[in-house]
């Protein structure tokens, strides 16, 4: 490992590196100024949040456009119905896509229907591999809401971490309110309601909704019959005084509480062909994800790394916490975590698999052959050597390519296509000196890509790096392009 990367990495124990020490901490340079204005709103940002808020995370969103789009906790989608939104509730939405719906579109949305009744795979849907395949959007097989939670009473307000983050649906004054934790992979969608009637709603339609034995002490349950078929189970856990709840059968379409209610709703769906789910899941509700701790290190050519999640519960009996993992997960657990897993019970992601429970609060990753020796050399062998005529024929292109006009190539008013014309010249300067030994022409060129990277390393280029004063409000070195157009990069 070189020496100056090496520096930067914290030694835990004698031969463990640390992955994920901070390498620096100063204050920002001052040649990038801070731009306290971003031209994307923060919309719904709870605004006592005095820490970085993400803008590329699973849950953006949220804060974007309309607020109404797709977030993907894998295996389950959600998106809001915000407020003044037309003819329903405010609340969130939930759904679950499994593979035979990428051809079955009968529950799909008129309007999603137009643009995929050629075919859920394609062009070819026997191929192997098809070229793609379309996951249905808009299948609302439930939604949380609330009596008093209407679009002329409720607001959002979010609380985004790292990991995580917390939905709040609420009214003005606040002491009304719905409160999501959204974290990927939870078994369990959780919906902690305050002071308010809950009111479920499903666009597939209710075709039986039966109340059963309590799963334990203090915990109602409903086992849920859709019209497409599917099966989801419904939990509720009242805070200690409330009464639980009892829920009415309103139509085909929506299910209301008798009375105001405060304490937690779960929901999950059951997989196909999995009957010892649903006596896991009577165990486990009552436990939720709040966000994760990550945790990694470096021992050889070995490293570990770890997702410590962070949780919380009804206030009633200890449960264990239900997870899904995607199949990169459980191929690289460690033993220990291996042993949690129930590889009969499975949900599938939209693009990334299958999905297996995991009954665990950490879970532990094991890579045990990392690359050592890396280099910019595309070949296996450092010292490999050409023959006459192919070093000829490369020693006459890199001289023609090396006369090329890097300054103006690399001067552009996109970061992105000027990047691609410095490293282009930078791997011709190391074709140049590594494999055709021509050090003074590669010397030669090294200056010109010098001089046209300064213009970066200054910010000097035609639309200069800022500090996000907006979502990186303790000016990370994240940055920001402020263009003259929103979006021009």
């Amino acid at each position: 490992m070189d020496g100056q990367v090496r520096d930067c990495l914290h030694e835990t124990a004698p031969g463990h590196i640390s992955l994920l020490s901070a390498f620096s901490t100063p204050a920002p340079w001052e040649r990038f100024k801070v731009e306290p204005q971003h031209p994307v709103p923060k919309k719904s940002i709870n605004p006592d949040i005095r820490s970085p808020v993400p803008t590329n995370k699973f849950y953006s969103n949220l804060f974007l456009g309309s607020q109404t789009q797709g977030v993907w906790l894998h295996p389950y989608q959600v998106w809001l119905t915000p407020p003044s939104g037309p003819g329903r509730n405010t609340g969130l939405n939930v759904s679950h896509v499994d593979p035979e719906q990428k051809v079955n579109i009968g529950w799909i949305p008129l309007a999603v229907k137009m643009l995929t009744l050629m075919q859920g795979y394609g062009p070819d849907p026997n191929a192997n591999p098809v070229q793609y395949y379309i996951n249905p959007i808009g299948i609302r097989s439930f939604s949380f809401s609330a009596q008093e939670l209407n679009p002329h009473t409720a607001r959002v307000s979010l609380t985004p971490t790292e990991s995580s983050i917390d939905v709040q649906i609420l009214d003005d004054p606040g002491l009304r309110k719905i409160m999501f934790p959204l974290v990927q992979g939870s078994g369990f969608i959780t919906a902690i309601y305050t002071s308010v009637t809950p009111h479920f709603e499903s666009g597939v339609g209710f075709r039986e909704v039966v109340a059963c034995a309590d799963p334990r002490p203090g915990v109602r349950k409903w086992r849920l019959f859709l019209e497409d078929g599917k099966t989801w189970l419904l939990y509720a856990h009242p805070v200690q005084g409330c009464v639980p709840p009892t829920l009415r059968r309103n139509n085909a379409w929506s299910i209301t509480a008798a009375h105001s209610f405060a304490g937690a709703f779960q929901l999950a769906k059951v997989p196909r062909d999995c009957g010892s789910f649903e006596a896991l899941a009577d165990r486990c509700t009552g436990t939720w994800p709040t966000g994760s701790h990550l945790t990694a290190s470096l021992h050889g050519v070995s490293s570990t790394y770890a997702f410590e999640y962070l949780t919380e519960d009804s206030g009633s009996a200890p449960s264990p916490l239900l997870m899904y993992a995607l199949p990169h997960h459980v191929e690289s657990f460690d033993p220990h975590t291996a042993s949690c897993v129930k590889h009969e019970m499975v949900l599938w992601s939209t693009t990334k698999g299958p999905m297996r429970v995991v009954v665990a609060k950490q879970w532990v990753f094991l890579e045990d052959d990392l690359p050592r020796h890396i280099s910019f050399s595309p070949f296996p062998n450092p010292n490999v050597v050409l023959g006459s005529e192919e070093r000829n024929i490369i020693l006459a292109t890199a001289r023609e390519e090396a006369m090329g006009d890097l300054l103006n190539e690399s001067n552009l008013d996109s970061m992105y296509f000027s990047g691609k014309a410095l490293d282009k010249y930078a791997c011709l300067c190391w074709v140049i000196v590594e494999l055709l030994d021509e050090r003074h022409l590669g010397l030669e060129l090294l200056a010109k890509v010098k001089e046209a990277f300064a213009r970066f390393a200054e910010n000097r280029q035609i639309y200069p790096l800022v500090y996000d004063g907006t979502f990186f409000m303790r000016l990370l070195i994240i940055i920001l392009t402020i263009t003259k157009a929103s979006g021009e990069d």
